[in-house]
């Protein structure tokens, strides 16, 4: 497929060969086995086909996508561009910095001008610009931006989607030796990344 919107966790049974297209348009290919798992992120290109003639090849994937599972008939409402106007794309910090600081301003009613004279003895008017075309604020300035959008520090922090975060593989072998042992079973982790909501 090409994508969709939700994220996806896909676990393998039997040689099944994984394909997906990176961030520069190269087609990847993983051959997994039983026990493997992937993680694949939003809008990323996929396929699967069996590897062995004869041999049973079974995926179960199973897409989610946290709080904005609950949001999705809103945002067809709202349509994707102005969805990407909002959020911006984690594969481009500086858009999503510039995206959020945006959307918090308009939610506070706030223009650039009042920001900058609110801000006044806490940054540069000059330094809140640079910090709304999505350069890195220090911890000292985003505290005062967000102090003044009344929001959490935490509002303001952009987590980049990294290259090697959009499709992670997880082996059974690797699994299994994370696992945690108890009484009467053991929990062995699958395909995990910091961007898999909670």
């Amino acid at each position: 497929n090409n994508g969709h919107l939700m994220m996806q966790t896909t676990l393998f049974i039997g040689p099944v060969d994984f394909y997906y297209t990176d961030r520069h348009g190269v087609v990847q290919r993983q051959a997994m086995e039983t026990g493997d798992s992937n993680f694949i992120s939003p809008f990323v290109p996929h396929s699967f086909t069996a590897r062995e003639p004869g041999m049973d090849a079974i995926i179960i994937a199973v897409t989610y996508g946290g709080h904005v599972r609950r949001a999705f008939t809103e945002f067809t409402r709202v349509g994707a561009k102005q969805v990407f106007s909002l959020a911006g794309d984690l594969r481009d910090p500086a858009l999503v910095r510039r995206c959020t600081l945006r959307r918090l301003m308009e939610a506070e009613c706030i223009t650039q001008e009042a920001m900058a004279t609110a801000l006044k003895g806490s940054l540069s008017a000059e330094r809140f610009g640079e910090l709304l075309e999505g350069q890195e604020g220090t911890f000292a300035e985003l505290e005062a931006v967000a102090k003044v959008l009344h929001v959490r520090l935490s509002d303001l922090h952009v987590s980049p989607l990294e290259e090697h975060e959009e499709v992670v593989i997880t082996r059974t072998a690797d699994s299994q030796r994370c696992a945690r042992h108890l009484a009467t079973y053991r929990v062995a982790p699958l395909a995990r990344t910091r961007h898999q909501p909670d």
